[in-house]
């Protein structure tokens, strides 16, 4: 069971964090949104000196931040909604984080904050 405010470790220096930002919106209907970070520890790419300059020198870990929504959720099913957004999240993403590749293109398209 996948719980907001919990660490999930997906290999050595891959951690994806969720945080649940969902709020109601009108009368018995919520919007679902989770926020989503994914940190990745700095010396994963110590042996790439150029990627390691793109980083900077002040940060220990690269992150990416996305986030999962769903409107018009009922109050009842809020949870349940929330769990399965991060479940697919999860199935669908840890492949393309595991891949060596993954973390050179983040850099290299500044896609991290």
């Amino acid at each position: 069971m996948l719980r907001c405010n919990q660490k999930i470790k997906l290999s050595d220096g891959i951690t994806i964090e969720f945080h649940d930002m969902s709020n109601r919106y009108f009368g018995d209907f919520n919007r679902v949104f989770v926020q989503v970070k994914i940190s990745i520890e700095k010396r994963m790419v110590e042996h790439q000196k150029d990627l390691l300059e793109m980083v900077g020198s002040d940060q220990t870990f690269i992150t990416y931040q996305t986030s999962l929504e769903q409107m018009a959720v009922p109050t009842a099913d809020v949870a349940g909604v929330r769990e399965k957004l991060m479940k697919a999240f999860v199935a669908n993403t840890q492949p393309y984080l595991l891949k060596p590749a993954f973390i050179e293109n983040l850099i290299k398209k500044k896609k991290f904050i």
